[in-house]
């Protein structure tokens, strides 16, 4: 969000200047996906419907924080992020055999099913 905002003067034809919706919209995003990725981290797996966060994210949508308001929210997610990165239960690597077996059972199992 901080280079969004400090390179904004400097965008170009393929990045055009979005507009105050647009900036909201993907800093509500963004603090939508630190606060996703904090918990996936935390083994609380992925929460597609954040009840208890919801006015606050469409208050940041709706304008009712200034930038330097979202971006002390930013830093206390990533810090919250990065805590949950270093203390996490989940492996550094994907299990890629396991992950192989999973898709070739998907796939062997739609392609019987359309032929």
């Amino acid at each position: 969000m901080n280079n969004v905002v400090r390179t904004y003067s400097k965008l170009n034809h393929r990045n055009r200047k979005k507009d105050m919706p647009h900036l909201l919209k993907h800093a509500m995003h963004l603090i939508r996906l630190l606060m996703t990725g904090r918990d996936i981290l935390q083994g609380k797996g992925i929460v597609t419907f954040r009840k208890e966060e919801q006015s606050f994210l469409l208050d940041i949508r709706k304008g009712k924080y200034k930038f330097e308001e979202i971006f002390e929210f930013v830093n206390q997610y990533e810090n919250e992020f990065l805590e949950s990165a270093k203390s996490t239960n989940l492996p550094v690597a994907p299990d890629t055999k396991k992950v192989e077996e999973l898709m070739y059972k998907i796939y062997s199992k739609y392609y019987t099913t359309i032929n």
